[in-house]
C-alpha cells in the first residue's frame, strides 16, 4: 500500500498512520519534516496533484510488493529509478533500514519515497 502525504495540515493524520504501522519515531519526524519544507515552498493550501510535491510511504512488507509500489510511484510521476537525487536512510533496526529516496519530478517539485528493506541496500 501507498499513503501519499503533501501538508502539514495532515500532521495528526501522519501521527495515526504511523501509530497504525509501527513506524519508528525518525520515520514520523522525517515525513512532518518533509512536508513542513514542501508547505514553505509550494504553499500551505495546494493539491498534491494539480501543485506538486509529495511524500509517498511504501507500507508494504513483501520485497516483491515494495518493488512493485515503488516501480508504481516512479510510472504515476513518469520518472526512472536512475534519476534519484539522493537516498537518505531515516532509521535502521535489527532486520534493516528506513530509506527516503527524493526524485525532482520537474524544475517545480519533488516526490520522496520512503521504504523499508529489511536488509541494507
Amino acid at each position: 500500500m501507498i499513503q501519499y502525504f503533501w501538508t502539514s495540515t495532515q500532521i495528526e493524520e501522519i501521527h495515526a498512520f504511523c501509530k497504525l504501522h509501527k513506524f519508528p519515531e525518525e520515520v514520523q519526524e522525517g515525513i512532518i519534516s518533509l512536508v513542513q519544507v514542501m508547505d514553505r515552498y509550494y504553499g500551505i493550501g495546494r493539491d498534491m496533484d494539480a501543485d506538486g510535491g509529495c511524500v509517498a510511504v511504501i507500507t508494504c512488507e513483501e520485497e516483491n510488493e515494495i518493488k512493485q509500489e515503488y516501480e508504481d510511484i516512479l510510472q504515476k510521476y513518469h520518472i526512472r529509478i536512475d534519476e534519484r537525487e539522493f537516498r537518505d536512510i531515516l532509521c535502521t533496526d535489527d532486520e534493516g533500514e528506513y530509506y527516503s529516496d527524493l526524485y525532482i519530478v520537474t524544475n517545480d517539485f519533488g516526490v520522496t519515497i520512503i521504504w523499508y528493506h529489511k536488509e541494507r541496500a
